[in-house]
């Protein structure tokens, strides 16, 4: 079985991409590249990992805003399986809202259709933003299909409770370092690492219970400013 590992730099952690929820770890918004990458290789025969790490707009935006974070893991995840945007966004479906926050399209086994909690609905009109082609995939802005969303059993979600490198296994301010001279968006950093070094790492890091209620990590405090180092 083959392995892969794929990083990418996250811009926002507000619960909504990735999603944590009843055990069950989702990628459905964001990130398109990386979630068809992942689509492609999984056919029970890769063993893929992916990870988001703190992005400088994501670090100036929440509580943890200093060097010592600068990409260092959100999350990290195994992928189990993936399912297609139709039966995702299924209205009444098994992963409809209230369960899961990404829930911001809906499809009635027909039509598409744009909840008010999106957040693209106020970059415009919705109804001309999206072209829908079939029931499987649909595209956003006309150019970017939106038709995977990737699901995990096997993941460890820092969210607000996330660790600095420093206190992390070395390796990974490896691939930090990696990620911030990348030029690609999603790299593949499978050669940068160990593969069972890596392994272990994260199943130490399951076995803590880090951010048991999954919160994520852009909560401020009631004065608007960040927990950590103040800053606004």
């Amino acid at each position: 079985m083959a392995f892969y590992l794929f990083t990418y730099t996250m811009t926002s952690d507000k619960g909504f991409a990735p999603v944590v929820s009843d055990g069950v770890f989702s990628l459905a918004c964001c990130s398109s590249q990386l979630r068809r990458k992942i689509a492609g290789l999984l056919d029970g025969k890769n063993e893929i990992w992916f990870m988001g790490l703190m992005g400088k707009t994501l670090a100036r935006s929440c509580k943890h805003s200093c060097e010592d974070f600068a990409y260092t893991p959100v999350y990290i995840a195994k992928a189990d399986y993936t399912v297609k945007a139709s039966e995702y966004f299924q209205k009444d479906g098994k992963y409809a809202a209230p369960h899961r926050r990404d829930q911001v399209y809906l499809f009635d086994g027909e039509h598409w259709s744009v909840t008010e909690e999106n957040p693209h609905v106020k970059y415009g009109t919705p109804e001309k933003d999206f072209l829908y082609t079939n029931s499987d995939v649909f595209y956003r802005l006309k150019g970017s299909p939106m038709s995977d969303v990737i699901l995990a059993k096997e993941f460890v979600y820092f969210g607000e409770e996330m660790i600095s490198l420093k206190a992390l296994n070395p390796m990974f301010a490896k691939l930090a370092e990696y990620q911030a001279q990348a030029c690609r968006s999603h790299p593949d950093q499978t050669k940068n690492i160990d593969e069972k070094e890596f392994v272990s790492a994260f199943k130490k890091l399951l076995k803590q219970n880090i951010n048991p209620e999954n919160r994520p990590c852009e909560e401020k405090d009631k004065k608007g400013k960040c927990k950590n180092c103040g800053c606004s």
